[in-house]
């Protein structure tokens, strides 16, 4: 059997009370449309019943399980290695960037090995919008990214973003950023790389029930931040 054009890698922690819906509508985009594709759902430790509502609702998705959770950046890592597609689209297991919203990003793919969506561009619309802690907390940080890392990436944290084949073994075998700064690095990984990045406007819906409100996740990313910047110079 030939290997698919599009593998979906979709982590998961602690999903189980709302992941049905939107890994339904995921599994029913792709079942339309006349490429051949595979959605590989990685369950990252969950403490709850995440892994077997997965197993029971979608018996066709590839899961991939291990107890102890290890972050978000490690969960997308696994899933990267067993993706057998031409692409690879890394996104949220809340769907909070619809999945149809990869028609925009696919055919930037043809020219760009890394293609990301964003929702701070020009077209971008964030069509139900984040409590203000939180749209205080997200461009505090993305400030601090674009005096540090990466002038003029103004959304580094999407969960959508899609790579070939190549430079997805490029640069998730050389991650090792285990958690939410995972992004940072993969993405100062592919300018030192000298890569070809194409930023996308996307739409975003901001969904109840994220893993990411937390004071303590705010700093923590602060700290990764800072670790890539330092650990960059010997890349």
């Amino acid at each position: 059997m030939s290997n698919p054009y599009l593998s979906v890698v979709i982590p998961a922690y602690n999903e189980s009370f709302r992941i049905v819906k939107p890994i339904t509508e995921v599994c029913q985009y792709f079942a339309q449309q006349e490429y051949t594709s595979e959605i590989i759902i990685v369950d990252d430790g969950s403490s709850d019943d995440t892994a077997e509502v997965i197993t029971k609702h979608f018996p066709h998705v590839k899961l991939i399980s291990y107890k102890e959770n290890q972050g978000k950046g490690f969960a997308v890592k696994t899933g990267m290695a067993s993706a057998k597609g031409e692409l690879i689209l890394m996104c949220d297991a809340d769907n909070a960037t619809p999945i149809v919203e990869v028609e925009r990003l696919l055919p930037i793919a043809i020219n760009f090995p890394v293609v990301i969506g964003s929702r701070y561009l020009p077209g971008s619309n964030i069509m139900v919008k984040q409590p203000i802690t939180r749209v205080i907390g997200s461009r505090l940080f993305n400030l601090l990214v674009q005096l540090l890392l990466l002038p003029g990436f103004p959304d580094t944290q999407c969960g959508f973003k899609l790579f070939s084949q190549g430079a997805a073994n490029n640069l998730f075998s050389k991650l090792e950023t285990k958690r939410w700064g995972f992004d940072l690095e993969v993405l100062v990984r592919a300018k030192k790389a000298k890569l070809k990045i194409k930023q996308v406007p996307v739409d975003w819906y901001d969904q109840p029930g994220s893993r990411i409100q937390s004071v303590r996740v705010f700093f923590n990313s602060i700290v990764e931040l800072l670790k890539i910047k330092r650990d960059s110079l010997r890349w």
